[in-house]
């Protein structure tokens, strides 16, 4: 990992929010396809690592299970809370989406993140299944456990799901993109 010796730019979201433009994340490399419980403490290791070269935004999932290496490392590195930019996700657990955000907070040891996400659209092709979800994630930001909200990995469809209702718009749609993935079309439409 670069030290940093420029800062990291920010990007204002369209909830007035700013986001770093590059982030740490805890998925694909640390990913547990087993039991959660065994700590993963390189990842806690490479987490304190990131913060103290200056990498602030913090990405990380339920379902990659190292949320709790992820709120170790923050509490590790010591960096003031009001400095980090903390993003989790959620999808195992969609059926309860205010219960598996307080669960999060509790690994990650803290009181609010700053992005909260809807990992995938899959677990449903209801429309209102999609608005439904939707509002509960408006109803935890109003709740100040969030203070961004967003989706990721959703297609032009599902963000119309959310459009058609939402009195909060996603913040993000965190997608692949990359040389070789453009998806002009959905970005456009974002």
């Amino acid at each position: 990992m670069a030290n940093i010796h420029t800062p990291i730019p920010n990007l204002k979201l369209n909830d007035g929010n700013s986001i770093p433009m590059i982030g740490f994340g805890t998925g694909t490399a640390w990913y547990k396809s087993g039991d959660e419980s065994k700590i993963d403490q390189v990842c806690i290791d490479s987490a304190v690592s990131a913060q103290k070269l200056g990498y602030y935004h913090l990405d990380g999932a339920e379902v990659y299970k190292t949320e709790t290496e992820l709120g170790t490392a923050i509490k590790e590195a010591k960096i003031p809370r009001e400095k980090l930019y903390v993003t989790t996700k959620v999808i195992s657990n969609i059926s309860d989406i205010p219960g598996a955000l307080a669960t999060s907070l509790k690994k990650l040891q803290l009181s609010y993140v700053d992005l909260y996400l809807i990992h995938a659209p899959f677990f449903s092709d209801s429309k209102a299944d999609h608005q439904h979800k939707w509002k509960q994630m408006e109803d935890l930001k109003e709740q100040g456990l969030t203070k961004s909200i967003g989706v990721s990995n959703y297609f032009t469809e599902h963000l119309d799901f959310i459009f058609e209702t939402c009195k909060i718009p996603p913040a993000i749609n965190q997608i692949e993109f990359h040389p070789y993935l453009q998806r002009t079309e959905l970005i456009n439409h974002c």
